[in-house]
């Protein structure tokens, strides 16, 4: 029987893939990669994990309107999921169904889920970029804890100037 379904139900595949969508378009473009180990769940049922090229598959799935949710507990911080990683879609009898789900980085200081006293309105961060006035910023942590997003998103909220740049790649000239 296939998922969701009964014995001699018609089925389709699904197919699909998270990706990091690194310019916010919604399709999966040159070099944009795709996410390992996400938890994808159909119908509220049926479990599958994203492989290491953010490929996922369901081969026998009931026709029909369905559901994929997924899970974002193995995503990197400050990328986040639309509709809470919730899908729509419809099984065509014999078809596949191929869906790219792609994974964006917070737009705005309420998506980053940073505490109040950090990037709160009265927090020192959240007052200076009310009164566009940042002073430079050296932001440091691991890789994937949201350094550039909060760069670009204070860049955006002030008339501040964005320059990205790694300090493992760019030397003592690159910075001056």
């Amino acid at each position: 029987a296939p998922l969701g379904g009964l014995p001699g139900d018609g089925a389709g595949r699904v197919s699909g893939i998270i990706f990091f969508d690194q310019n916010d378009d919604g399709r999966m473009n040159s070099g944009e990669q795709g996410v390992a180990n996400l938890t994808v769940l159909l119908n509220g049922k049926f479990v599958t994990r994203t492989d290491s090229t953010g490929r996922f598959e369901f081969p026998q799935v009931r026709s029909g309107a369905n559901v994929i949710t997924v899970h974002p507990a193995n995503l990197p911080l400050r990328w986040l999921l639309r509709d809470d990683g919730r899908r729509e879609f419809v099984v065509n009898v014999r078809g596949t169904t191929n869906l790219e789900i792609g994974a964006f980085r917070a737009r705005d200081l309420s998506e980053m889920k940073l505490p109040a006293s950090v990037a709160g309105p009265s927090s020192l961060l959240g007052r200076a970029i009310a009164a566009d006035r940042v002073p430079s910023l050296v932001l440091w942590g691991p890789p994937g804890s949201g350094k550039t997003t909060l760069a670009r998103i204070i860049a955006t909220r002030t008339k501040a100037r964005f320059l990205a740049f790694s300090a493992v790649v760019a030397g003592v000239k690159e910075i001056r």
